[in-house]
C-alpha cells in the first residue's frame, strides 16, 4: 500500500493493495479459513467494498477483493476491520480527504449499503470458496497504463502516463513496473508484485490478484 494509489482499495482506483508478504503460503481454492469477525467487521468491509467498486462489479472479483483483507488481517494477527480502513498501515488509502470521508461518513447513506453488507456476511459466513489462495495484492489491470505508443489525453484513448499532467512515460522509466498482458488484449504496465514471473495471478472480473510464489 505504500507503491501505487492502487486495495490501484483510488485516485487511478482507489487502491491497489500493496503489502509484504512475510510467510510461504500454497496456492488453494478451497473453502477460506476466515477466523472469528463480527458485525463490525462486516460494516467495515462492506464501506471498503463499495469504495472501490460501487458494488457493481463481478460478484467473485467482490469476494475476491474481501478475501485479500481476511489475508491480509490473518498475516497481521488483527481484526479484519483494521485491515480496511483508510488508516489502516497496510492499506493504500489516505487517512485524511476524499476517501476518508466517503468511508466514514458518506458510504452508509449509498443505497447498496445493506446489500454490500449483506454479501459480506454471506462470503464471512463461508458459503463461497476462496478463488483467489492467498493473494495479498490487487489492481483494476484496465486502469493501469498502457504499455508503449504516443502519450493520449487520458486512458480512454490509451495514452501512457504519470500522475503529472502532459507527463508520459514507458515501463522502463516507471520504477519497478514491467510490461504484462492482461485479458483483453492489451498491454499494461504493472508493479512487479503483479507479474506472473514474480506472483500467483488470479482473474476475477476486472481485477487482478497476486500471491507470493513458493519454491
Amino acid at each position: 500500500m505504500r507503491d501505487l494509489l492502487p486495495f490501484v482499495l483510488g485516485a487511478a482506483s482507489l487502491g491497489a493493495l500493496v503489502y509484504g508478504v512475510r510467510q510461504k503460503y500454497k496456492a488453494t481454492s478451497t473453502p477460506p479459513n476466515i477466523g472469528t469477525w463480527d458485525e463490525r467487521d462486516v460494516d467495515a468491509v462492506a464501506r471498503m467494498l463499495l469504495i472501490e467498486t460501487s458494488f457493481r462489479h463481478d460478484p467473485d472479483e467482490m469476494r475476491g477483493i474481501i478475501q485479500v483483507a481476511i489475508n491480509r488481517a490473518q498475516d497481521d494477527g488483527t481484526p479484519i476491520r483494521a485491515t480496511v480502513t483508510p488508516e489502516s498501515p497496510t492499506f493504500s488509502w489516505s487517512s485524511t480527504g476524499k476517501w476518508g470521508d466517503k468511508f466514514h461518513n458518506k458510504v452508509p447513506n449509498y443505497p447498496q449499503y445493506e446489500d454490500a453488507k449483506a454479501f459480506v456476511r454471506d462470503y464471512l459466513q463461508g458459503n463461497h470458496p476462496n478463488r483467489v489462495a492467498h493473494s495479498i495484492n490487487m489492481l483494476h489491470h484496465n486502469l493501469m497504463p498502457i504499455c508503449g505508443g504516443d502519450c493520449g489525453e487520458g486512458r480512454a484513448k490509451g495514452g501512457i502516463h504519470s500522475r503529472n499532467p502532459g507527463q508520459c512515460y514507458t515501463c522502463k522509466n516507471s520504477s519497478g513496473r514491467e510490461c504484462v498482458s492482461v485479458p483483453g488484449g492489451t498491454k499494461r504496465c504493472l508493479p512487479a508484485w503483479s507479474n506472473e514471473k514474480h506472483r500467483h495471478v488470479y482473474h476475477l472480473g476486472k481485477a487482478r490478484f497476486s500471491a507470493k510464489k513458493v519454491a
